[in-house]
This record gives structure tokens, sequence and C-alpha cells, in this order.
């Protein structure tokens, strides 16, 4: 997931207040991810953001296309509450997610 975002920040059209769609496949593995793992994204998100977007708020789509998407959902926004710089949700589809990140705003003045 580092190596992912680090190519985003590499792309010559990135600007640090983008927000983030991220898509897990119901092929993706997460039958055995635990708190610690999900804790651990947590931490190098937030340390990415820090790093990358200083000062903007950002929003986070996240789809979950498998059984595990209550659990992780319930685990991950959870661990998101209060955060005042990046605001995650966690949807079945593809289109609620999209939607949702339609109609937030971006944090940069300028975007």
């Amino acid at each position: 997931m580092r190596d992912a975002y680090a190519d985003v920040a590499a792309h010559p059209d990135w600007k640090p207040h983008f927000n983030r769609l991220v898509v897990y496949t119901a092929e993706a593995d997460l039958d055995e991810m635990t708190f610690a793992d999900i804790d651990a994204i947590k931490t190098a998100l937030s340390d990415w953001q820090a790093d990358h977007a200083p000062g903007h708020s950002l929003f986070g789509a996240n789809v979950v296309e498998s059984p595990f998407f209550d659990a992780l959902g319930a685990v991950w926004e959870a661990l998101y509450q209060g955060n005042e710089t990046l605001t995650v949700r966690i949807f079945k589809a593809r289109d609620a997610a999209t939607d949702w990140l339609d109609g937030v705003r971006l944090s940069a003045p300028d975007a």
C-alpha cells in the first residue's frame, strides 16, 4: 500500500488535496487481516498524509467487495473517529463511494 501511495504522489497531476478511492476487490485476501494490520495501515496512511499533504483535510472512500466488509468497516471507521484531517468511509459498491466523494469538498482553497 505504501508503494501505491508513493506512485500516486509521484504522478505529475497529483495534488495533495486530492481525495482517495481505494477498492479492495472480492479477490483480495482480507480474511486473515487482524486489528494490528488495520492499525498499521492507519498509522502508515496518517504518516503519509502528514508528509505529503500537510494542512489538508482529506476524504478517503474504501470499497470492500468481500464478506469481510462489515467487520473491516466497523473497525476502520472507529479508528478514524475524531481525526480532523482524514475522514474515511467504507462502502460495498464503487458507485456509492464515488457519489460520496463527489459530494465532499476539496480542502485546498484553489481546488
